[in-house]
């Protein structure tokens, strides 16, 4: 019987293949428009967040996250202390799951203790360009 994780897996993929075009030339996976233009911001904020971790800068990688939530992760960032720079260990890129303005979700896996497993990220936005994270 397959495990939780490959089922959510196997129907997170089957949802990203109908939302998904294909070019025909190279069977690689094309975004709409508007979804890339997100997508690729959304993807600089998440790079900035992995890399204030991997700094252990708890006040920076706060920044990134929407203001309604950063009290919520303030102290685990500081209780972390310097363990905080493994917090992103072994995550993947993101991959966009849906987008339905302001939100946006996307799949990371991260391998940990030899163990693949997938967490659901959420974006928000506040302004034209400005995405936060709301969740991880």
């Amino acid at each position: 019987m397959p495990s939780r994780l490959a089922v959510a897996v196997l129907v997170l993929f089957a949802h990203l293949a109908c939302s998904a075009s294909t070019s025909a030339q190279d069977g690689t996976e094309t975004l709409p428009a508007e979804t890339a233009s997100i997508d690729a911001q959304i993807q600089v904020v998440w790079g900035q967040f992995v890399d204030r971790l991997k700094a252990g800068d708890a006040d920076g990688a706060l920044q990134l996250l929407s203001p309604e939530v950063r009290s919520k992760y303030d102290q685990a960032f500081r209780d972390l202390g310097e363990h905080l720079r493994e917090v992103p260990d072994g995550w993947s890129k993101p991959v966009v799951v849906s987008v339905s303005l302001p939100f946006a979700e996307y799949f990371v896996s991260q391998t940990f203790k030899g163990e693949e497993r997938g967490h659901l990220v959420y974006f928000v936005r506040h302004s034209k360009d400005q995405w936060f994270i709301e969740s991880f």
